[in-house]
C-alpha cells in the first residue's frame, strides 16, 4: 500500500509522518516533494528527465509554495546513479514510486510507504488515479492556530492565510472519497490513542504502542523555528491555542485577512466561512478596517508580481486569491 500526506503547512504533518513511521509495517521519510509534481502524473515520459533538473528547470511544486527542487534523504538508500535509474527504468509514476521505494522498505524491513509534503494537498485526487493500492491522508488544523504557527515561523500575514485556504480548499475535495481520510491536528494531540486508532482503521492496521512514544534515535530535521517542540517527541496538545499567542497587531490582521480573501481553485470559490463549516471550527467575528485593506490590496499586487518573474504554479490567469470588499 502507499499513501500520501497533504494539507496546508503546520497542521502537524511532520508529527504524523514521525508516528506513522513508528509503526512496524510502514516507512515515512523525509518529505520529498516528488509527489507534489503535477506534470509527473499527467505526462510521466515527457516530464521524468526533470526531476534530476536544477532547481533553475525542475518541476514546479503544485501549489502556493515556488520549490522546483526535490529533496532525496539518506534514508531512502538511493545514490543519485541509483536514482536515474529508477527513473530510467520506470515507464509510468506508478512504476516509478513502486521502485523509488523498494531499497527503502527492503533496508528498514517494511512493506507500506508513506509520504509527506504539505503541498501534496494539491496532488492527492491524481496521486489515487495513478498509484494502485494507494489511500491518502488530509491533516488539518484550526485557520487561526495554523496561520498563527506559520506567521511565528516568520512567514507574513498574507501568504499564511493564501496557503491555508488554498492547500486545505483542494484537499478537502476529497472529504467524502472513500480512500481518503481527514484527520485533525486538535483530535490528534488532544486524543491521540483513539484519533491513531481511527487512522489505522482506516489504513487496515493495527494501532501499535510504540506510535505514542517519543523517537529514541531521532534522524533528520526535528525542529523549525517557531514550533513549540521537536517534531520526535511523545505527542502533545501545547500548541493548541498558538494564535492566542501572537501579538495583538497580528491577531487583528490575521482576522481581518480571514474576512477579506477568498480563493478560486478550479473554479470552485472558497472563503473561511466555507472551511471552518466543513470543519465545524469556530471563530470570533471578523472585522476589517481600513488599515488591512489597504495591506492586502498592496500585498496581492506585490505578490502577482513576484510569482510572473518567478514563473510560479499560480501566476497571471489562475492567480487563485481576491478580496472580498
Amino acid at each position: 500500500m502507499a499513501i500520501l500526506i497533504g494539507g496546508s503547512p503546520s497542521t502537524g504533518s511532520s508529527m504524523l509522518r514521525r508516528v506513522l513511521d513508528r509503526h512496524s509495517h510502514i516507512f515515512c521519510g523525509s518529505e520529498t516533494s516528488i509527489f507534489s509534481k503535477e506534470e509527473l502524473y499527467l505526462d510521466w515520459s515527457k516530464y521524468k528527465s526533470k526531476l534530476t533538473a536544477g532547481s533553475l528547470n525542475g518541476l514546479l511544486n503544485a501549489g502556493w509554495h515556488h520549490y522546483r527542487s526535490i529533496d532525496i534523504e539518506p534514508e531512502y538508500m538511493l545514490s543519485k546513479n541509483d536514482f536515474i535509474k529508477v527513473i530510467n527504468n520506470s515507464k509510468s509514476m506508478a512504476e516509478f514510486s513502486h521502485q523509488f521505494y523498494a531499497k527503502a522498505l527492503d533496508h528498514h524491513a517494511k512493506t507500506i510507504w508513506a509520504e509527506k509534503t504539505p503541498s501534496n494537498a494539491f496532488t492527492l485526487k491524481l496521486f489515487l488515479d495513478h498509484i494502485p493500492d494507494s489511500k491518502v491522508i488530509h491533516i488539518t488544523r484550526h485557520p487561526l492556530d495554523c496561520i498563527g504557527s506559520l506567521v511565528n515561523r516568520g512567514m507574513d500575514v498574507y501568504n499564511a492565510i493564501a496557503v491555508y485556504l488554498l492547500n486545505t480548499t483542494k484537499a478537502l475535495k476529497l472529504k467524502d472519497v472513500d480512500r481518503a481520510y481527514l484527520i485533525k491536528y486538535e483530535d490528534l494531540t488532544q486524543r491521540p490513542k483513539s484519533s491513531l486508532t481511527s487512522l489505522m482503521d482506516f489504513l487496515g492496521l493495527t494501532l501499535e504502542s510504540t506510535m505514542l512514544d517519543a523517537d529514541d534515535q531521532p534522524k533528520g530535521v526535528i525542529s523549525m523555528k517557531g514550533w513549540q517542540h521537536n517534531e520526535t517527541d511523545a505527542i502533545k496538545p501545547d500548541s493548541i491555542g498558538r494564535f492566542y499567542k501572537l501579538s495583538s497587531k497580528n491577531q487583528s490582521l490575521i482576522l481581518s485577512g480571514l474576512k477579506l480573501i477568498s480563493c478560486n481553485i478550479d473554479g470552485t470559490k472558497s472563503n473561511i466561512s466555507d472551511i471552518i463549516s466543513q470543519l465545524n471550527y469556530d471563530l470570533p467575528e471578523l472585522i476589517a478596517g481600513e488599515d488591512a485593506i489597504s495591506y492586502f490590496r498592496k500585498a496581492i499586487k506585490k505578490d502577482k508580481l513576484s510569482r510572473q518573474l518567478k514563473r510560479a504554479y499560480f501566476r497571471g490567469g489562475n492567480y487563485p486569491i481576491a478580496l472580498r470588499e
